[in-house]
């Protein structure tokens, strides 16, 4: 997937849920688990790509967001 391919988010807003978003990547302790994120009340899989605020966010298994270090 190119950076343009990449859904535009934009910034969390205060009364749309979003899920907690951390700067460090979860140990995948649960291989069978598929959580879902939410940004703005949107949901998306475990493995979606966003970029809010100029930064790559990844759902991750258990339902956090990782803001990875790539700008978007």
């Amino acid at each position: 997937m190119s950076d343009k391919d990449i859904p535009q988010v934009g910034t969390s807003v205060d009364d749309k849920q979003t899920s907690d978003i951390v700067t460090e990547k979860a140990a995948n302790d649960d291989k069978h688990s598929r959580a879902t994120c939410l940004f703005n009340g949107a949901q998306y899989s475990q493995g979606a790509i966003v970029c809010s605020s100029h930064k790559i966010l990844e759902c991750q298994w258990n339902g956090t967001w990782y803001q990875t270090t790539r700008s978007c």
